[in-house]
């Protein structure tokens, strides 16, 4: 578990640096043409929804499996581990790290939906106090 636990780190580590560095870059080219940013802007949400679309299905499946899963009662282990049912055991692990692997796609599907608010919400601001130019 902790080879997962790690995976999920370092693939949430790298999808927040991602995210920092396009917001980054994204503000600077809205500080040097508003305008400019505003259509750079709109153009990255237009591909976040299309990718959005496209992942759809793998976020309906990850919800479904995250639905699905049971963790097994305490007792229940303790039974298993009495009677060295490693079948069962393995089924468990099997079970608790495609758990884990789903919570992920969540996880990273709501840091790109929260990218998409936010870039949203800097065009909305965009568009409010500059209309003329829209």
């Amino acid at each position: 578990m902790t080879s997962s636990m790690s995976k999920f780190t370092k693939r949430m580590q790298h999808k927040l640096h991602e995210v920092e560095q396009r917001l980054d870059a994204l503000k600077v080219a809205t500080e040097k043409q508003a305008e400019h940013a505003a259509k750079t802007i709109r153009k990255h949400v237009d591909n976040l929804e299309d990718e959005a679309h496209k992942a759809n299905g793998k976020l309906s499946e990850a919800n479904a499996e995250i639905a699905a899963w049971v963790e097994d009662s305490k007792e229940t282990v303790a039974g298993w581990k009495t009677k060295l049912d490693t079948k069962m055991l393995q089924a468990r692990a099997d079970r608790s790290e495609r758990y884990a692997e789903a919570a992920m796609v969540v996880a990273l599907s709501g840091v790109d939906q929260a990218e998409k608010a936010m870039l949203s919400a800097s065009v909305a601001r965009h568009e409010a106090e500059h209309p003329q130019t829209t």
